[in-house]
């Protein structure tokens, strides 16, 4: 007798209805986080542009900063996000050790990779003063970027940390905000009123991020009378496991273990987030079927030929950087300390891009009984 079971406990939770029609994650391209005040009034979000003057302001239509998280990929950069700390010990405020990956939005326009910077607009009545910061010491009309708070939703021991920093024409860094030791005072960035600027920002592990800054500008005279904007949250998903979540659930579900943990099933069909997320299903959408090779998707079925027992499944390939791993185990008695890896003969072909099916097969002449599963694991540190 032959069994067949998925590790996790899904939750039953409450159905959801999917997400907004406005909301989309970006990739790519040009994107402001916009702070402008006009006529007595703060106005703040987001502008996406793809293509267009790296340069100049983006153009495009301003988003709620809520409905569009960036993407970092998880792949080398260029083609994705992903850099190596150098050893100097200089960049110890990214967060990693000499040689330990990183996550970047580069200040330099790079194609493939998001170009995020800040817009400051409409602020007429800012006034000139001396900025006695020594990263500025200048006179300028200067509104102050500030940050408030960064949240974290990952499998990094420690957190993730934040870090926004700008490199001069010899690569030599100057850190505006860095959260390796908290959050403080010291976290500002400076943008002149009616000004755009692009630096680098950077991420230490995989996994979601909330980063919530608000701006101050002084009506004067001098560094007098400031006005400072309410609070606004952008978001970050950093590696494909953590992408694919935020492509299925809006960001103000992010921090919620009911909703995005890896054992949670907020659509109620009996199949976890992370199951779902192995077997490329819609973790929004009741949709537990069993693996079919038309479409490529869905959960481990199973065929008995004779003495055969075939398992197939399929399996985002190395060159996904999935952040799981999957193996087939059994057991003769499904005691908890009694399932081991799955003797028998494991082949895999070519499914889609990123995909691959596996059949795993097993003659089962000998025990006459016998359990299997399979396991999922989301790692908590990728080898590179």
């Amino acid at each position: 007798m032959t069994c067949l079971s998925l590790v996790g406990t899904p939750a039953a939770l409450r159905a959801i209805d999917g997400l907004p029609v406005d909301y989309g994650t970006i990739d790519d391209g040009h994107v402001d986080f916009t702070f402008c005040f006009e006529d007595g009034e703060w106005n703040m979000g987001l502008v996406h542009e793809e293509g267009g003057n790296p340069n100049d302001p983006a153009d495009g239509t301003p988003k709620e900063a809520q409905l569009a998280p960036l993407i970092a990929r998880d792949q080398p950069f260029s083609s994705g996000s992903r850099v190596l700390r150098p050893a100097s010990a200089i960049y110890s405020f990214l967060g990693v050790g000499s040689g330990e990956p990183y996550w970047l939005f580069p200040q330099s326009n790079t194609a493939g990779v998001a170009f995020p910077g800040f817009a400051v607009c409409d602020i007429v009545d800012a006034t000139s003063y001396s900025e006695t910061d020594p990263r500025i010491n200048s006179v300028d009309k200067w509104t102050t970027v500030t940050l408030k708070n960064v949240e974290y939703v990952g499998k990094k021991p420690g957190g993730g940390k934040f870090a926004l920093w700008t490199t001069d024409s010899f690569g030599a860094p100057t850190v505006w905000m860095t959260t390796t030791n908290g959050v403080d005072a010291t976290d500002t960035y400076f943008v002149v009123a009616d000004g755009h600027t692009h630096p680098n920002m950077s991420f230490s592990a995989l996994g979601l991020y909330a980063v919530t800054f608000d701006l101050t500008f002084y009506e004067g005279p001098g560094k007098t009378n400031p006005n400072t904007s309410p609070m606004v949250t952008y978001y970050f998903a950093v590696g494909t496991y953590w992408e694919w979540l935020a492509k299925h659930f809006d960001p103000t579900n992010w921090f919620l273990p009911t909703m995005v943990g890896e054992q949670a099933d907020p659509d109620e069909d009996g199949v976890s987030n992370l199951l779902e997320y192995a077997s490329d299903l819609d973790p929004t959408t009741p949709d537990a079927a069993a693996f079919q090779p038309v479409t490529g998707k869905g959960l481990p079925s199973t065929l008995v030929s004779g003495q055969v027992f075939n398992l197939r499944f399929p399996r985002r390939n190395s060159s996904a950087n999935s952040q799981i791993q999957t193996s087939v185990e059994s057991s003769i008695s499904m005691a908890p300390l009694s399932w081991a890896p799955a003797t028998g003969t494991e082949t895999s072909q070519p499914l889609r891009t990123g995909w691959e099916t596996i059949s795993h097969q097993h003659n089962l002449a000998s025990p006459a009984r016998l359990f299997f599963r399979l396991r999922v694991d989301l790692l908590n540190e990728i080898s590179y």
